[in-house]
């Protein structure tokens, strides 16, 4: 496992810690896209990165939701990054969601 891997790891467990806190729901889980987080890091970019996320619903959402969680994972990717990478990386400028929701049989 290469170093970028286990930065996606942890920044992937510290969002999803973060979001369910400052959401209060248990039934939402955020995944950092790998493929776009190894090639940000990878291609030399001058205008910050644009990362996307899966997000999984249990309860089916509204567009206000998306739009309010697209402005916050981008906050809260800006704050996270760099205590895990380190000092040296690049802000993220947009954050796209891919929203998928769960169906629980009951």
């Amino acid at each position: 496992m290469n170093q970028l891997e286990i930065y996606r790891r942890v920044i992937n467990k510290l969002l999803n810690s973060e979001m369910k806190k400052k959401y209060g729901y248990n039934d939402l889980i955020f995944y950092l896209n790998p493929i776009q987080y190894i090639s940000n890091r990878e291609i030399v970019s001058f205008h910050g990165f644009k990362e996307i996320v899966t997000i999984y619903f249990k309860n089916p959402n509204s567009k206000y939701l998306s739009d309010t969680l697209s402005l916050d994972l981008k906050n809260c990717l800006n704050s996270i990054i760099p205590y895990v990478e380190g000092g040296g990386c690049k802000k993220v400028s947009s954050v796209l969601i891919k929203i998928i929701n769960r169906f629980v049989s009951k």
